[in-house]
């Protein structure tokens, strides 16, 4: 364990999960939602999850069509009333549909994953 706060003689130490998250230049949460993920060999999907976290919601939803966005959510989600799932499935059929080529989703039925684009 290495003493936090300078060596002040606090008594609080870094565990080695500590050590690791306080080199990562991110929120501790995130921090370790990518180190357990990376542990646990799934990093792929903790790295969209994480970079979801870092940034405003994905899933925009316009007044309108508000029945709409959280019907395609639910399909990303298949069910799983995950969030953070409906995330990873929907970032993954957006790089299958454009292949992470920095294409863009040109109308809310590609948003919302109803086809046109």
């Amino acid at each position: 364990h290495l003493p936090v706060g300078g060596g002040g003689g606090g008594g609080e130490c870094l565990t080695a999960l500590g050590r690791h998250l306080a080199a990562l230049p991110v929120d501790p949460r995130v921090g370790k939602l990518l180190v357990v993920g990376c542990a646990l060999g799934c990093l792929a999907p903790c790295l969209t999850v994480a970079a979801a976290l870092s940034h405003r919601p994905p899933f925009v939803v316009p007044i309108e069509g508000k029945e709409r966005a959280d019907a395609a959510k639910a399909r990303f989600a298949n069910d799983r009333c995950s969030d953070h799932l409906a995330v990873v499935a929907a970032y993954d059929a957006w790089h299958r549909r454009f292949g992470g080529g920095g294409g863009r989703f040109g109308s809310s039925e590609g948003r919302f994953g109803g086809g046109g684009g």
